[in-house]
């Protein structure tokens, strides 16, 4: 694992052992016991893929989904991309949310290998319009119409498509382990073994860990940067709550948000309140 000496960013790295996996998880203060799946990784993008076959199933290559913006991460890819590429090996990176989003991208030797993200047909009822799609450059595209529903289980499938590990509960791995008591009496109301149900909790070792490595640079641009985003953020909620009273189901409205235009929508909505603020401020201070 010398390749971690490139990553600048904060990392747990585990060893699973029953399945032999590796993990990569954020960076946490104190470290953590187990690994712990809920914490975005925002990793520094060194290298970028070439995404040209994913750009045309934008452009309609798939005519019978539903496909959204929001819904194909570039970002993700160039992060897989670049951390094959820091680590001199194959990474599977996903991110697998509670609501519509989901997307895991397998990348090596700087090419995207496998993606597979989540979405919707077009013309399907109900919970049937929910699928996923799988593009690998052999084959191109195909929707998986039977996607796993609980929760990692687009994470989870696209690790047994990449490395031919199934049955993996990310829910656990990143659980206390419980008991064998505790496991006796959760074992019986699911109706498995003791064994399987601790089996089920992974056996892990947290074997490297580095904090973020933040230049002096970013050290004196973080101030700024917190200010930025305090001064938005006003603007962020009053735009998207005008966006959603006035736009929000109109027709032509397809559901995609651009966070810009939000923050744009935001500024007109309170430039007159403000242009008013401090024309009183100023008459109360005699100006």
């Amino acid at each position: 694992m010398q390749g971690l000496a490139r990553v600048k960013d904060g990392y747990q790295l585990w060893h699973e052992s029953r399945s032999g996996l590796y993990f990569l998880t954020a960076h946490s203060e104190p470290l953590g016991r187990r690994p712990d799946f809920s914490d975005f990784l925002d990793r520094t993008i060194t290298d970028r893929a070439d995404i040209s076959p994913i750009e045309r199933l934008l452009a309609g290559d798939l005519p019978e989904l539903d496909l959204r913006k929001q819904e194909v991460s570039a970002e993700l890819m160039h992060e897989a991309v670049s951390l094959s590429q820091q680590l001199g090996m194959r990474v599977l990176v996903a991110e697998d949310t509670d609501d519509e989003y989901g997307m895991a991208v397998l990348a090596e030797n700087g090419t995207v290998h496998y993606l597979r993200l989540r979405t919707t047909l077009k013309d399907a009822p109900g919970d049937e319009c929910r699928v996923e799609v799988v593009y690998r450059p052999e084959i191109g595209f195909e929707i998986d119409s039977d996607p796993a529903g609980e929760i990692y289980g687009l994470a989870q499938t696209a690790i047994d498509d990449a490395f031919g590990v199934a049955g993996l509960n990310l829910v656990n791995f990143s659980d206390s382990k419980p008991t064998r008591d505790q496991a006796k009496r959760r074992a019986t109301g699911e109706g498995v073994s003791i064994s399987a149900y601790l089996d089920s909790y992974g056996v892990f070792e947290r074997i490297s860990h580095g904090r973020p490595q933040r230049t002096t640079r970013d050290k004196l641009l973080l101030p700024f940067r917190i200010l930025m985003t305090l001064l938005i953020l006003p603007f962020f909620f009053v735009g998207l709550m005008a966006w959603a009273i006035f736009f929000a189901g109109r027709p032509g409205s397809n559901g995609d948000i651009n966070e810009n235009y939000i923050v744009l929508i935001g500024v007109a909505v309170l430039a007159l309140p403000i242009w008013g603020l401090v024309r009183l401020v100023g008459a109360m201070l005699g100006n």
